[in-house]
């Protein structure tokens, strides 16, 4: 399909096909909700008891470095 098949569908008609589908209020709020750049979901979805292992297999960072180990110290 090239450029020249694709019809240029007009706003007005993708507005009423959602008023009647959804209705006025929710479009109108959605529409205000968009223009705001309001967000539904919070951005830390992952809390901080999720085991290491998932966030590595996740690719998320590690919560805390790892622990430095000091190789002059002795263990005894």
């Amino acid at each position: 399909m090239t450029n020249s098949q694709l019809t240029r569908i007009p706003a007005r008609y993708l507005l009423e096909t959602l008023i009647d589908s959804h209705g006025f209020w929710h479009v109108v709020r959605e529409l205000l909700a968009a223009n705001a750049g309001v967000r539904r979901y919070k951005k830390g979805i992952i809390d901080d008891g999720t085991p290491e292992y998932l966030r590595r297999d996740m690719g998320l960072p590690p919560k805390a470095p790892p622990p430095y180990y000091d190789p002059t110290k002795s263990l005894w």
